[in-house]
Order: C-alpha cells, then sequence, then structure tokens
C-alpha cells in the first residue's frame, strides 16, 4: 500500500525575503548616519590634541625667544603642520605677546557642522564654531 505523504517545503518564500531585506534597509537608513556623527565626534579630539599641545609649545617658544611665533612647525614635537589624523587644517597667527591657533575641519569632518573649527589663544580661551560661525565652544571643547 503506497501513501501519499505531502511533504512541507523548506525554506524561505519570496514575500519573507522581501521583507528581511526591507528590515535590513531600514536598520542601516537610521544607524549609519548616527554612526558618522559618532565618528566625527571622536575625530574632535584630533583638533583639542593639536591644539592643547601647541598651545603648551608657544609658551615655551616666548620663554626662549621673548615672543609667540607663527611657524607651525615649532608647535609640535615632529614638526607637523597638521593634525595628527589630518582631519583638519591649521592656522596661527602670532605677534608679540599674542597668539591664536585655529584648526579648522576638512576631509570628511568638513560634515561635522557642529564642530567646524576650534581656536586657542594666549589667554587659554578656547572657543569653537559651528559651520555657520556661531559660537558652540561649551559642546565642542566639553565643557
Amino acid at each position: 500500500m503506497k501513501t501519499n505523504i505531502m511533504k512541507k517545503s523548506q525554506g524561505f518564500t519570496l514575500i519573507e525575503l522581501i521583507m528581511a531585506i526591507a528590515i535590513i534597509g531600514i536598520i542601516a537608513a537610521v544607524s549609519f548616519p548616527a554612526y558618522d556623527r559618532y565618528r566625527q565626534k571622536g575625530k574632535r579630539m584630533d583638533a583639542i590634541t593639536y591644539l592643547t599641545q601647541a598651545a603648551a609649545f608657544e609658551e615655551n617658544w616666548i620663554a626662549e625667544n621673548g615672543a609667540y611665533t607663527s611657524d607651525k612647525t615649532k608647535l609640535t614635537k615632529d614638526g607637523s603642520t597638521t593634525t595628527e589624523h589630518d582631519n583638519y587644517a591649521i592656522t596661527v597667527s602670532a605677534a608679540g605677546s599674542t597668539f591664536s591657533i585655529t584648526a579648522a575641519a576638512k576631509g570628511s569632518q568638513i560634515g561635522d557642522t557642529d564642530c567646524a573649527s576650534f581656536t586657542i589663544d594666549n589667554v587659554g580661551r578656547k572657543t569653537a564654531k559651528k559651520s555657520d560661525n556661531s559660537d558652540n565652544s561649551s559642546i565642542c571643547w566639553g565643557r
């Protein structure tokens, strides 16, 4: 006697696969921008580290030479003129007993509109600007 046993098919239907792909797409669309902002916030330390070290070098320079320097190569141990990971362009302005060092976002960091530039000066004033040039010092410097 032959029995007709229907085998249940195994696997996924096309609808199930489409739903899974749609869910993955939605999760990716939400998480990638958040991850990018997280990475940009982490890269801000590149500017903060460079500026605080450069300000210390400026103080050493004035103690030895009687005036601040605008030569960026004198403001780091290795004479580099960009931040360690090259996320910020550095400008130095020095005249006698005052200086100002600015790190402006460049490359992939330009997307960080909340902290587009950081500045430190001879009195230790730390400022930061958004891309629209409004002040955002307390957020960017973490105070």
